[in-house]
């Protein structure tokens, strides 16, 4: 017997296989609030002292006016989904405006009871503007309780809560857990990352921030896909190095000191162009670290100039941690605590 079972729903399409569980849907209905058969639990109606999410063909958006502080409109998928979980959707945000603190959100992890919500939210503000902003936050239980993650930092510096970069129409916003790791995406470029421990199980879903009154139809999103993965084992997820850490450092001497035709952007890269891959070496060998360090060596083309503005990224598997950048022009030597890598 085969072991992949489609169920072609009435608005969603399920995929459940021995390695992995996928939902997706463009929500073709209107629904309030939504349920596509049965797939969707609200924060409202199950939660509630949450609101729920709604949708019109083509758009899923929250439930308003949503005025008690922190209520936000919420709802994850049903069934049971493995720890390591992927959320992408695509934002739709028209007559959005820095009027109200319009978020769009992810969840993983998310549990849903009466009076409680647990999980992982990963936010994006919109409009994509000065204001805007990327937080990972976990939710604790009870309304109102909640734990920012990460740290603060200002784009293009990746940390838990990043300041100067949100969303706009039709960007694509991902969010990833893998272990204790939580990342988000736009555009398949890394902007935030934070670790926690505290929730291991729960599902993936949607949210939207509360307060934004009448103008829940002005932002929210036009697909949705979830999906969970067990092919990594713990034992990959959090192999420790051989330094005991969890943390890769890339040093490189940008061969001039930073300075004002030289800036170092919040990199704290004074005289050294540095930063910090949040992710334990072995992981280098998963794709999905691999997207981490494509994404840093991106930032560290634009912010560091005195390296050049052009880098070529290579991976070596069998360098267990380790990877190389040049520069068209000359070789750049970095080393990943302290073990030099050229090409």
């Amino acid at each position: 017997m085969r072991n992949v079972f489609r169920f072609i729903l009435t608005t969603g399409l399920l995929s459940l296989s021995a390695s992995a569980r996928t939902y997706t849907t463009n929500f073709p209905r209107t629904e309030n609030p939504i349920s596509e058969g049965g797939m969707w639990i609200n924060g409202g109606t199950v939660g509630l002292d949450w609101n729920n999410v709604q949708t019109t063909p083509g758009f899923v958006g929250g439930v308003g006016p949503s005025s008690v502080k922190y209520s936000d409109p919420t709802a994850i998928l049903a069934g049971n989904w493995r720890p390591t979980q992927t959320v992408t959707a695509t934002v739709y945000s028209v007559g959005a405006s820095n009027s109200y603190y319009q978020e769009v959100e992810l969840r993983l992890r998310t549990s849903i009871s009466a009076h409680s919500t647990t999980g992982y939210e990963i936010l994006f503000r919109t409009p994509n503007n000065s204001m805007a902003y990327v937080q990972i936050v976990r939710w604790n239980g009870p309304l109102a309780s909640f734990t920012y993650l990460g740290g603060r930092c200002s784009y293009p510096a990746v940390c838990g809560g990043v300041s100067g970069i949100g969303v706009a129409n039709g960007d694509v916003v991902k969010a990833t857990i893998v272990g204790s790791m939580i990342n988000a995406y736009i555009n398949d470029v890394l902007i935030a990352t934070a670790t926690d421990t505290t929730f291991a199980t729960g599902s993936p879903g949607v949210g939207f921030n509360y307060g934004c009154g009448s103008t829940y139809s002005a932002f929210g999103f036009t697909s949705f896909t979830a999906t969970d993965d067990s092919r990594t084992s713990p034992s990959q997820q959090r192999r420790p190095d051989s330094h005991g850490g969890n943390e890769c450092r890339l040093h490189h001497d940008c061969g001039a000191r930073a300075g004002p035709s030289r800036p170092a952007l919040g990199l704290n890269v004074i005289p050294l162009c540095q930063i910090v891959l949040r992710v334990n070496p072995w992981d280098l060998l998963q794709d999905e670290a691999q997207s981490v360090a494509r994404a840093t060596v991106k930032r560290i083309s634009q912010a560091c100039r005195p390296c050049g503005k052009r880098f070529r990224f290579s991976h070596g598997p069998e360098r267990l941690g380790s990877f190389s950048i040049q520069r068209p022009s000359r070789p750049s030597r970095w080393s990943v605590f302290g073990a030099p890598v050229s090409e």
